[in-house]
């Protein structure tokens, strides 16, 4: 769990700098409250989703199986669906949410199915060696 939480983490924060930039490349005031408003709403939540995409691989690979497919699943699932929100963002509006929405179910769903493994494992007991 603390895999997801930590790349959930890390792309709240880039998508913090990123929306910093996107906010203060409005040629106007209303231009950059509008940017702001909705990048809080649609980016945000994209990229706290590709931390949980990321972080699920990710200790898939560290603690279930060193298979370094999911390794690489690591890095391009999340490099797919950003790329997907970006290009959907420059085209259509409707489809990006569509999109958007599509991406938290696919997040939760991970989140949902680690937490389901984590309920199934079993416990070493700890050594007591002095």
């Amino acid at each position: 769990m603390d895999a997801i939480v930590y790349g959930t983490l890390i792309s709240l924060g880039f998508a913090s700098l990123e929306n910093i930039q996107y906010v203060f490349s409005g040629e106007s005031n209303a231009e950059s409250y509008f940017i702001g408003i909705l990048r809080a709403f649609t980016a945000i939540p994209m990229h706290a989703i590709c931390g949980v995409i990321m972080g699920y691989y990710f200790a898939s690979y560290i603690f279930l199986t060193k298979k370094y497919s999911l390794l690489i699943k690591s890095l391009l699932m999340p490099m797919l669906f950003h790329c997907t929100y970006n290009f959907l963002a420059g085209i259509s509006f409707p489809l990006m949410l569509i999109f958007l929405i599509f991406m938290v179910r696919f997040g939760l769903a991970m989140h949902k199915e680690f937490v389901a493994i984590q309920k199934n494992k079993y416990f070493e007991e700890e050594s007591k060696s002095l």
